[in-house]
């Protein structure tokens, strides 16, 4: 039950980034087939981070054992601002264009907080503590490793992608697992692991915490398409 040892409230720390910065991913699947790439640039700013994302995926449909993995294709744009002394979600506007159907969103602070607004309704009000499914493991990014974790924290989910659930806010346990060593392309690298719901991603152990590993859950695995520095792993997996 880890949801009974979980931290109230969730402190980041501010932005390790002073040059932009650009990641890029392969998207793939069970299979270890390409589906796709991911790409997001972080530029720092005065008080704020800037994030752009583009993701694109292709139909696919991998079997594994008993199981059976789909995707369709999608376009989805995500963009927008963190606090830079706190990675404070500010503001966002999302696009995605779909095979199974198309959806547009935006997250704007107001008097209030924040408020998001999905496929054109009126805006409604965001959790301060809330993530976005998007958006969450590149934010992570800032999270204090090295402090000591009796569990994890309690955060609000907010889903963006099509599908059921979408626009639906959910309570999430943000777990840090541990330290494993995380396959990359070629090679493997030390990271912390970190779990939310059924998603799972791996950071670089140092800093900065770059995000080198990424399952969202559903059979698509992002993996960096350079790697600075691989290490070998010691257990020989």
């Amino acid at each position: 039950y880890p949801q009974m040892l979980v931290e109230p409230d969730l402190t980041l720390k501010p932005a390790p980034w002073s040059e932009p910065l650009t990641l890029s991913y392969d998207l793939e699947n069970v299979l270890d087939e390409q589906v796709g790439t991911a790409v997001c640039a972080l530029t720092p700013e005065k008080t704020r981070v800037a994030f752009a994302c583009t993701i694109q995926q292709r139909s696919f449909e991998a079997h594994l054992g008993n199981s059976m993995y789909a995707g369709g294709n999608y376009v989805l744009n995500w963009n927008g601002h963190w606090r830079a002394d706190s990675l404070q979600l500010l503001d966002a506007e999302y696009t995605f264009d779909g095979e199974y159907g198309d959806s547009r969103a935006s997250i704007l602070t107001e008097a209030g907080g924040l408020a998001y607004g999905l496929d054109g309704a009126a805006p409604r009000p965001m959790d301060g503590e809330a993530v976005v499914d998007v958006e969450w493991p590149l934010r992570m990014m800032a999270l204090d490793f090295e402090r000591p974790w009796s569990g994890g924290h309690s955060l609000m989910l907010l889903r963006l992608r099509p599908g059921e659930g979408a626009g639906g806010v959910e309570p999430m346990p943000l777990l840090i697992v541990g330290r494993e060593y995380a396959p990359v392309a070629d090679g493997h690298v030390l990271s912390w692991k970190v779990r939310l719901g059924r998603e799972t991603a791996w950071y670089r152990v140092d800093e900065p915490h770059t995000l080198v590993r990424y399952d969202d859950g559903f059979g698509v695995i992002w993996v960096p398409t350079t790697t600075p520095r691989n290490e070998a792993d010691p257990s020989g997996t």
